[in-house]
């Protein structure tokens, strides 16, 4: 120690350097104090987003018609006897001569399709307690047709092999992507057409997108049957028309403003 005193110089000996210590700790205190604030002030908005950009929301319909190319349809066939042997080889004769005949037509074996089975008792109720009495079998077979002429052809051969229920007949369009696809850029031109319209009327400038979704709702024709004359066949079978096929869609867009 130099003259009695240790590393730092009294206040006397070297008033500058302690005059100069004092303004860098009043320094640190206001700056520590001023982090200190941040960090609260920071917690206190913690859990809270920031503010989101003002968007709009429209939604948009349009449809577009076609012609279907798929028909479906099920043929059933209700066979009853006193035994369930009976009842299924009754059925079974005559459902694969169904089946053979309408391949016969040109519809493909990938196009049928057993949609049910079933082999239930009869009871007589008349007697107590009830006692079976016979069997019912019943086969639905689903066919598609692809080509539509050969609609009315499949419904007359069912017939004539002893199809005992036709129906459920079922048009539409196989493939939708080329008309969901003409539906949907009408009704997103139509969002965009909505949209600028009410961004124009608060004063504001239609921005980018920023969510979009959509749905499709196809709607299925109902099959217009009549009878007509066929020459070559001598019989009267029903004309079976397609119709038209409505396929719709909505869009929801959210355009943000500007």
């Amino acid at each position: 120690m130099a003259n009695g005193h240790g590393i730092w110089p009294s206040w006397k000996e070297n008033r500058a350097f302690a005059l100069m210590l004092g303004i860098l700790m009043a320094y640190g205190i206001v700056f520590l104090g001023a982090k200190i604030r941040i960090t609260m002030l920071d917690g206190s908005n913690a859990g809270f987003a920031d503010r989101q950009a003002p968007t709009i929301s429209v939604t948009a319909y349009a449809s577009t018609m076609s012609t279907p190319d798929l028909a479906t349809l099920d043929l059933g066939i209700t066979n009853t006897a006193s035994t369930a042997a009976a009842a299924q080889d009754a059925n079974s004769s005559k459902m694969n001569a169904l089946t053979a005949g309408i391949k016969s037509l040109g519809v493909e074996a990938k196009d049928l399709k057993t949609s049910n089975y079933s082999l239930n008792p009869q009871y007589d109720y008349n007697q107590s307690p009830a006692v079976v009495v016979g069997y019912e079998a019943n086969h639905t077979l689903t066919v598609s047709i692809r080509d539509s002429s050969l609609v009315s052809g499949v419904v007359a051969k069912a017939g004539d092999l002893g199809a005992t229920n036709i129906g459920s007949v079922r048009y539409e369009t196989e493939d939708k992507t080329l008309v969901e696809g003409q539906a949907r850029e009408e009704a997103i031109a139509k969002a965009y057409e909505q949209g600028l319209a009410i961004a124009d009327a608060m004063g504001a400038r239609l921005g980018p997108v920023v969510s979009y979704s959509e749905s499709s709702n196809p709607s299925y024709p109902s099959p217009y049957p009549y009878a007509m004359d066929s020459s070559a066949a001598n019989e009267i079978i029903p004309d079976i028309q397609p119709g038209e096929e409505e396929v719709q869609m909505t869009v929801y867009i959210d355009f943000a403003i500007e």
